[in-house]
């Protein structure tokens, strides 16, 4: 037999959007919503500390109307990212903290996801991009910035463990491997008769698991050469 348990743990003023674990295991972050999900409620970033004892939180708001609409982990766990519209803003893991607030290319970041080398890839509308989490628009071949388009907008994102590869989804069921190093497409196909809502690499990196429309879950595998 299988019970499931569940406690409440308030933290946000309104809805909660996504969440990512620390590579401890014991800590989560999540963002929230604005008042345009949730009447009443504001912007916020949310850390939850769990072990044996009760649930430790800690809570920053974010002076802005703006949904947060991903959150990422460093590789390191000392740091995490969250798009805030045209900028990514890295919060101490610690404290939430800002500690840097760049502008990296594109407006209105929707997904953000940390590349096995720590470096960050985001999404906004139908393009995506390839940064250092301390990009600097002002000299991007420092940076590393790198990315590309595609024809209808990215609904999924998702980092190879261990490789420079992002795996991408879209709206019209498109998905796509993209190199991190040129932004090049190395591999394509039409996965689904509609949006694509997420992709998700294996532990090992061998296998791709997308999710859309019927059939609902495809497992692809990835022959790396």
């Amino acid at each position: 037999s299988l019970e499931l348990r569940h406690e409440d743990e308030t933290c946000h003023d309104g809805s909660v959007l996504l969440f990512a674990w620390h590579p401890s295991g014991s800590v989560f972050f999540s963002v929230g919503a604005t008042a345009f999900l949730s009447p009443g409620s504001a912007p916020d970033v949310c850390k939850f500390s769990v072990g044996d004892g009760p649930v430790e939180r800690t809570k920053r708001s974010v002076t802005s109307e703006l949904v947060l609409s991903d959150v990422s982990v460093s590789k390191t766990g000392d740091t995490i990212f969250v798009p805030q519209g045209a900028a990514v803003a890295t919060r101490a893991s610690s404290d939430l903290a800002v500690e840097n607030f760049a502008e990296i290319a594109g407006a209105d970041h929707k997904l953000i996801e940390t590349m096995a080398d720590g470096s960050l890839a985001v999404t906004s509308g139908r393009a995506f991009y390839f940064a250092s989490p301390n990009y600097d628009p002002a000299n991007p071949a420092t940076s590393q910035l790198s990315g590309g388009q595609l024809l209808t907008p990215i609904t999924a994102l998702t980092a190879h463990p261990t490789l420079p590869l992002v795996a991408i989804g879209t709206e019209d069921g498109f998905l796509a491997i993209v190199s991190q190093h040129s932004g090049a497409r190395l591999a394509t196909t039409v996965a689904h008769g509609g949006p694509i809502y997420d992709v998700a690499w294996t532990p090992d990196g061998l296998e791709l698991l997308s999710g859309g429309l019927a059939p609902a879950l495809k497992a692809w595998t990835v022959a790396i050469e």
